[in-house]
């Protein structure tokens, strides 16, 4: 019962919908089985048949129009649930209800979003999200397609000026899609106004032709992700109307007008491109759901195969490899909770630190998720490679997270800038401030042994206290620190590794109720020995000596095997809560799948 409790604590919203949408995949093999053995063409048309298929169900009635947060909160369990199955299907379905109706939703006036939001939920258009283009990368400020106000046809002309000025990567637009919220720096009187959104039409229907002036290409095939048409656009001096601009922040007028309720240009961007806050949120999850897919069936597996007389399992190098990615699903899905439905509380301004939470979380999760999978895989042995057993499929699938909707090196960056603005300003005022106020205390020795949390967090502080002088010296600058990058992301690194352990602790001390707390305190305590035993920056910033990480690897060790020995790893296991239909051949009886009877 207290596991039931702890699954559905880790789900946090929505639980029965979720087991809603699993009993109608197992109740409907021939559509919502797992498959890994289809072409581009053949994954493309299954997932319109699957998302077909839940539209006519009904499951996203009111989740687009709805100004409940809950209904949002529904739309949200149902994607991550669809993610266990098809990561395509989850995604595409995100590009337009969560990036293309997000964008209409949140940059719209009250007229356009009672306009198009009630056609994306009937599914009457598909929507794609145009911000990224070719030339650009990460650098969102420099995209170079425009939007030029014509006072005389009281329209947007919208133009790629150059190739690598193309919208890329974009999802949905190379088959289906027939409007694109689209991201260009808007011209009136021949003045740039900064980056706005527009909706734009690109085919006269779904599925159909480019409309006039509207060049649309196909991405090709990848190695991942194959269920999503990702597409290439171009504009050849389009014309849409005044209406299409999307206007509650800023707004031009019939003749060519320009006004904005924003102050300055840096406040439009970071407004714009709110939606992706809760793109990089949802793709935490992502993560943390495929780990949880991953350890369900690498140590289901283990504990069944024999290895020179040994239960695989019982091997301390297999402990090693499987365990930390088990204990950094609990912790990062306890601090990831809060943090989405921060997301949807009413008015909610996004601060500093829910920016570098979520930044930093987005790259920490999927990295991690990216290095569990390949241990999966890998732990498994031969039959780890067989498609049937999903750990391989799941990697080349959800590889794309640790690059989408930010790269992770970018976002660890973002991070990095904002400790590294806190250091400078605490070296200005002399006394730090924030998440950064233990630097006016004197460090004292280590008293806690590494068994406890409490030695955990501040060898975190530690690790900080120590690399933001190797920084940033006493007279130096922001610009200085950012050209050591790669000191500068473990800047960013440790301070993200910071906030996620203290949040931990924090909802850890303040939830009440909490179920199986014993077992999330062990998880905390052996991810933070994991992240310290692998990372060579305690050392290099002082914050371990050589005595001291002997004792790490000691004490890691030993809380590896109670983990497992006190029932725990079961536990966690069974919290996770992957429905059996979805796991893999070789979490059951896998001699006899291949026994030559069934041939």
């Amino acid at each position: 019962m207290e596991v039931l409790r702890l699954s559905e604590h880790l789900a946090g919203h929505h639980f029965e919908n979720r087991n809603e949408m699993f009993a109608l995949f197992e109740r409907e093999p021939e559509l919502f089985r797992p498959r890994h053995d289809l072409g581009m063409r053949e994954s493309r048309e299954l997932l319109m048949r699957r998302w077909e298929r839940l539209h006519e169900l009904g499951y996203f009635k009111n989740t687009i129009t709805s100004r409940n947060p809950e209904d949002h909160l529904r739309r949200i369990a149902m994607s991550e649930t669809c993610e266990y199955l098809d990561h395509s299907l989850s995604v595409k379905m995100g590009v337009n209800y969560g990036l293309f109706g997000g964008a209409v939703a949140g940059l719209g006036t009250e007229e356009q979003r009672d306009y198009w939001l009630p056609k994306v939920e009937r599914k009457e258009i598909i929507g794609c999200y145009g911000l990224s283009e070719l030339g650009a990368g990460s650098n969102v400020r420099g995209i170079r397609t425009t939007a030029t106000y014509d006072p005389g046809s009281r329209s947007f002309v919208l133009h790629t000026p150059t190739d690598g000025a193309q919208k890329y990567w974009i999802g949905g637009a190379a088959e289906s899609a027939c409007h694109c919220s689209v991201f260009a720096y808007l011209i009136v009187d021949r003045k740039r106004r900064g980056i706005h959104g527009f909706v734009v039409q690109i085919r006269d229907s779904i599925g159909g032709s480019p409309v006039h002036g509207v060049t649309i290409a196909d991405c090709g095939d990848k190695w991942g992700l194959n269920g999503v048409d990702n597409g290439r656009i171009w504009f050849d001096r389009v014309k849409i109307p005044r209406s299409n601009m999307l206007m509650k922040l800023s707004q031009v007028s019939e003749d060519g007008h320009y006004t904005s309720i924003v102050q300055s240009e840096n406040e439009l961007f970071g407004r714009t491109l709110a939606p992706l806050t809760s793109g990089r949120v949802s793709i935490i999850f992502s993560a943390l759901n495929e780990m949880k897919v991953g350890t369900s069936i690498a140590i289901p597996y283990a504990k069944s195969r024999q290895v020179f007389d040994k239960e695989l399992m019982s091997v301390q190098t297999h402990r090693h490899r499987l365990l930390p990615y088990v204990c950094g699903t609990l912790v990062m899905n306890i601090v990831a909770n809060p943090l989405k439905l921060r997301l949807y509380e009413s008015g909610l301004v996004i601060s500093k630190k829910f920016h570098v939470l979520s930044a930093g979380l987005k790259a920490l999760s999927t990295w991690e998720m990216e290095r569990c999978l390949q241990e999966c895989r890998e732990a498994c042995g031969g039959q780890g490679m067989l498609s049937e057993n999903r750990v391989g499929p799941l990697l080349s699938e959800f590889n794309v997270t640790t690059t989408f909707e930010g790269d992770n090196h970018v976002m660890v960056q973002q991070a990095s800038k904002v400790v590294v603005s806190m250091y400078m300003e605490g070296l200005k005022q002399g006394e730090f401030s924030g998440d950064l106020d233990f630097l006016n205390r004197e460090e004292l020795p280590l008293q806690a042994e590494p068994n406890d949390m409490s030695f955990i967090l501040e060898l975190m502080r530690r690790r900080v206290r120590g690399l933001l002088p190797a920084l940033v010296p006493t007279s130096g600058t922001r610009e200085a620190a950012e050209k050591e990058l790669v000191l500068f992301e473990e800047v960013g690194t440790a301070f993200c590794d910071l906030l996620i352990f203290e949040s931990f602790e924090k909802e850890l001390n303040d939830s009440a109720g909490l179920p199986c707390k014993d077992l999330l305190m062990k998880a905390g305590l052996i991810y933070g020995l994991s992240r310290i035993d692998r990372d060579s920056t305690f050392s290099r910033s002082g914050a371990l000596s050589s005595d001291a990480s002997w004792s790490v690897r000691r004490t890691y060790m030993k809380e590896l095997d109670r983990f497992v020995e006190s029932g725990m790893m079961d536990s966690a296991i069974e919290a996770f809560r992957v429905p059996d239909f979805l796991k893999a051949p070789i979490c059951g009886d896998w001699l006899s799948h291949n026994a030559k009877a069934r041939l």
